[in-house]
């Protein structure tokens, strides 16, 4: 995948906006979405569902909940959506939540599309607004007990003991287990990324020196820029904190 024609780029940007909108619509988000977009969606016969704003640590929570549960576990991913997490909580759906700070995740986004699409989609205040958007929604849901909210940093260092204290499961990993699972999950994301989205994208997922040397710049200019917005998307992340499930 190359470098994104403004013609592509304008698309990319009408069609996030859109979805922003519709999200406070969960009968007719869910709606149109499981219609015409996505067949990942939420559905009565759903075991878990892994939900959080993107860059938050979806993927590898996603690929580690496939390690710790049984094959036959049915997950819905990637949906980014509070609609569909309204939904899975209508039929009883545990959910995992996953949570970034604010400015690095908003910041993240933001780099990443820049470094693997070649130009700036979503501009990082945007970026910002969504996440402030997104979670306020979730701010009316957070105290439904079926919400098990993951600290992005804890998805990172130890996903398979989150997940085991999350979900209350009766197992136990050794530590070797547990790196040797998190190396071989590293590697599969790569190359999903690769395969998937092309060879831009390959490593995009985690830190690299270009990024975070791009996220370094960017995050001093939004906070010198829009400090409103950053003090606004750090209450929220505050109160939601407060349900951490560790």
């Amino acid at each position: 995948m190359g470098v994104l024609s403004l013609k592509q780029t304008k698309f990319r940007r009408i069609k996030y906006s859109i979805k922003d909108l519709l999200d406070n619509y969960p009968i007719i988000y869910n709606f149109l979405y499981e219609k015409f977009i996505s067949s990942n969606y939420v559905t009565s016969s759903t075991n878990l569902l892994v939900e959080g704003f993107p860059s938050s640590g979806n993927t590898f929570m996603y690929e580690n909940t496939k390690e710790v549960l049984p094959p036959n576990t049915i997950i819905s991913s990637h949906l980014h959506s509070v609609s569909q997490l309204v939904k899975s909580l209508k039929f009883g759906i545990p959910v995992l939540f996953c949570l970034r700070n604010p400015i690095d995740c908003s910041v993240s986004n933001y780099v990443r599309q820049r470094i693997s699409y070649g130009r700036t989609i979503i501009d990082y205040e945007k970026w910002l607004l969504y996440w402030i958007n997104y979670h306020r929604r979730i701010l009316n849901l957070i105290d439904i007990r079926e919400i098990k909210v993951c600290m992005f940093e804890k998805i990172i260092s130890d996903p398979i003991e989150l997940i085991i204290y999350s979900l209350n499961l009766n197992i136990k990993y050794s530590y070797e287990k547990k790196m040797s699972i998190k190396n071989k999950l590293r590697n599969i994301i790569f190359e999903k990324e690769s395969l998937i989205k092309g060879e831009r994208f390959k490593n995009t997922s985690f830190p690299n020196k270009e990024k975070e040397y791009l996220k370094k710049q960017i995050i001093n200019e939004l906070l010198s820029k829009r400090s409103d917005l950053a003090a606004e998307a750090n209450e929220i992340h505050e109160k939601i904190l407060k349900h951490s499930c560790i």
